[in-house]
């Protein structure tokens, strides 16, 4: 097999895998809706193929930010469709939403989900270096969380951080400061405020490749700088000029080309 290529009789089983676990029967849609049951927890799945269903080369499983928002899987609709189709992936939206002062339970049932899902995809002879993490801002949180929880139950090789909220004390400052302090009053414990969980910044980590996006002008992009520091040697940090936090939402065709252009060489990075 070529360097950075996967055979096509590999692509289509990762396809028929993905849906034999999802779903009965083969959708010819590009967007399937599915609801995955774990310990007798029910969380929604919005599934996003590639245009090429047969032949795309990885996974995503992507974790929305901005967890107290309903019908997120519509909201963040266009940014998998373009996870999908500029990356030739097929990406699973979980569909969550945060219970006030019980963030811990969220991020344990998350968890769990991906989790069954790596186990499923592991048993069909998925490798999980063809399978990315992804999450942007508190979504980016849970999936850091993820690290601290994780004790190598789950294989994750590699993710993808878009303006990753990675602490839960914003005090004063700019409008997002002060949306993600109210945002974290109303949904955090006085015992999750202090959390390793939610503080990734504030413990040590054992973390997995990963490339982290954000906004040159974007708030947060000072912690993001730290996390780059502090785990250096395995993470990859871009800055996209003239972007804020959420520019994921907005994006022209230019930014499309400059953001898609990383995390493609990303994947071909991580398969070499």
């Amino acid at each position: 097999m070529a360097k950075n290529e996967f055979e096509k009789e590999e692509k289509y089983r990762l396809f028929r895998t993905v849906q034999e676990i999802l779903h009965p029967s083969i959708s010819k849609k590009n967007i399937s809706d599915y609801e995955i049951i774990v310990e007798e927890n029910i969380l929604p799945i919005r599934v996003f193929y590639p245009k090429k269903v047969s032949y795309f080369c990885s996974i995503m499983i992507f974790i929305h930010g901005n967890g107290k928002v309903t019908h997120c899987s519509q909201k963040y609709a266009d940014i998998c469709k373009n996870l999908s189709t500029e990356s030739n992936s097929l990406v699973m939206a979980l569909e969550y939403e945060e219970e006030s002062h019980n963030a811990t339970k969220t991020y344990q049932e998350i968890y769990k989900t991906v989790k069954y899902l790596y186990e499923r995809l592991e048993k069909n002879d998925i490798d999980p270096r063809n399978i990315l993490l992804v999450g942007d801002s508190t979504g980016g949180n849970i999936v850091t969380g993820m690290n601290y929880q994780n004790n190598g139950e789950i294989p994750i090789k590699k993710e993808i951080l878009f303006y990753p909220v990675l602490h839960t004390d914003y005090p004063n400052g700019n409008t997002l400061s002060t949306k993600l302090q109210n945002y974290y009053e109303e949904f955090l414990s006085e015992e999750e405020k202090n959390s390793p969980l939610l503080n990734p910044l504030e413990t040590t980590l054992e973390i997995p490749e990963t490339l982290l996006i954000v906004g040159k002008i974007d708030p947060l992009s000072e912690e993001a700088k730290a996390y780059k520091e502090k785990y250096s040697e395995i993470v990859h940090y871009v800055e996209i000029p003239f972007s804020g936090h959420g520019f994921l939402e907005k994006m022209d065709n230019e930014l499309i080309r400059e953001v898609f252009e990383e995390i493609n060489q990303f994947i071909e990075i991580e398969r070499m």
